[in-house]
């Protein structure tokens, strides 16, 4: 016999399927199937529901460093806990974790800052870290913490880079509105001011009575030199804090007599007398711009000549005077004042500009060329250097701004201020 041959060439060896005995055999191999499926999908389901064996260790990272953030100069024993318990964490079940990720960049940008002794590759594993990290996989609380360690320590790019994620995550929760406000602050900071407008929009259509939202979008409106905008915000600020609010109705003031608003700046002026009986004392400047604009050239000048008097280094006063001059055709009156200026504040456009009327006034082509070139250079670059100026002097940290500053000033000449910021930066 060809035992080589299959089943069914023995028919004495096979079982018809309807035989008891091929069915009975067959149910076995079915259950024992099925049973084997099942303890796989149960272990697969187990090592989803059961808690990670390692996430005490994420946990305790996670309190060290949201207990050290308020002082960590002086908790850099802490710091170094926090990372040799997210490392050991990553080395463990969660390797590409991305809220231990995004925790252990925040810790070791914060030991940047404060620890001497922290290795120099670090820098780069930061920079590796953060291409690596989804924001949007880690929790609200995490993209927080790593949101404020970023921004005390002068990175607000990398603080902002979060910040969507966090407005995204934080809809319909008490928080939204803090994210909102950190997005504000972050993105004013990096000069990107029509997103600030943006969210103070929906600051102010969350709570219509704040006048907060309307204040940041002053501050932006007068950065730009936006003066239309900037009156409708402070009459916004001032509809709803008109009691308090001195300083936003003063700027409304100078921001009408800029645009030639003598009837609504005469208004203003007297409204704001009645919060500051002795405002004619107190803010001469800006009475006798008041006075220039109604006409009574006299009594401006004479307000002019006595702040510049008892100051003067006033450039504001001494821009003012010379515009004044330069309308009565007093031109080398008026240049002599301008170059004076110029020598305390060489990045004042105003008087750049007026310098360029009064030379071309007087037939000097040449020069006038040069200072109405230099006003348009400055006012082109004066928001980001605003910008810049703002965020180096508010975070001693961010020496990306400082960087910046110095190119900028080097790159219109101004060595000084280049070189105040470079000596800022130790």
């Amino acid at each position: 016999m060809n035992w080589s041959k299959g089943w069914g060439d023995n028919p004495e060896r096979a079982l018809p399927r309807d035989d008891p005995e091929f069915r009975h055999r067959l149910g076995r191999i079915l259950i024992l199937a099925l049973l084997a499926v099942g303890v796989t999908l149960a272990l697969v389901a187990s090592g989803r529901l059961l808690p990670d064996p390692g996430q005490p260790l994420l946990n305790q990272a996670r309190a060290v460093l949201q207990s050290v953030a308020n002082d960590p100069a002086n908790s850099l024993a802490e710091l170094r806990q926090a990372e040799s318990l997210l490392r050991e964490y990553l080395r463990g079940r969660a390797p590409h974790d991305d809220a231990a990720r995004l925790l252990l960049c925040a810790t070791l940008t914060l030991r940047g800052v404060y620890d001497h002794d922290q290795r120099i590759g670090d820098a780069t594993e930061i920079e590796k870290l953060l291409h690596q990290i989804r924001p949007s996989a880690c929790s609200l609380e995490d993209l927080l913490t790593a949101i404020d360690v970023f921004i005390h320590c002068g990175k607000p790019a990398q603080a902002d880079w979060l910040t969507d994620p966090a407005l995204f995550k934080s809809q319909g929760t008490a928080e939204h509105v803090r994210v909102l406000w950190l997005a504000v602050r972050l993105r004013y900071d990096l000069g990107r001011e029509q997103e600030v407008l943006e969210l103070c929009q929906q600051l102010a259509e969350i709570d219509p009575r704040d006048p907060e939202p309307w204040r940041w979008m002053a501050m932006v409106y007068e950065d730009g030199g936006y003066d239309e905008s900037l009156v409708e915000a402070l009459q916004n600020v001032l509809q709803r804090d008109g009691t308090g609010a001195v300083e936003d109705r003063r700027k409304l003031v100078n921001t009408l007599i800029t645009l030639g608003e003598r009837g609504p700046a005469r208004e203003q002026f007297n409204l704001l007398q009645t919060q500051l009986p002795d405002l004619k004392e107190r803010h001469p400047l800006t009475y006798a711009r008041l006075l220039m604009l109604e006409g009574d050239t006299t009594r401006a000048t004479e307000i002019l000549e006595q702040i510049l008097d008892e100051d003067p280094e006033a450039t504001t006063a001494m821009l003012v005077r010379s515009r004044l001059l330069l309308s009565q055709n007093r031109l080398p009156e008026a240049e002599t004042l301008l170059r004076r200026l110029l020598e305390l504040d060489p990045m004042n456009f105003h008087a750049h500009y007026v310098l360029g009327q009064v030379c071309a006034r007087q037939g000097e082509r040449d020069q006038a060329e040069h200072h109405l070139a230099l006003h348009q250079t400055i006012l082109d670059t004066r928001v980001r250097i605003h910008t810049l100026e703002r965020r180096a002097g508010r975070n001693p940290h961010d020496s990306e701004a400082r960087a910046e500053l110095i190119h900028l000033y080097e790159l219109l000449g101004m060595t000084a201020h280049a070189d105040f910021w470079r000596r800022a930066g130790g």
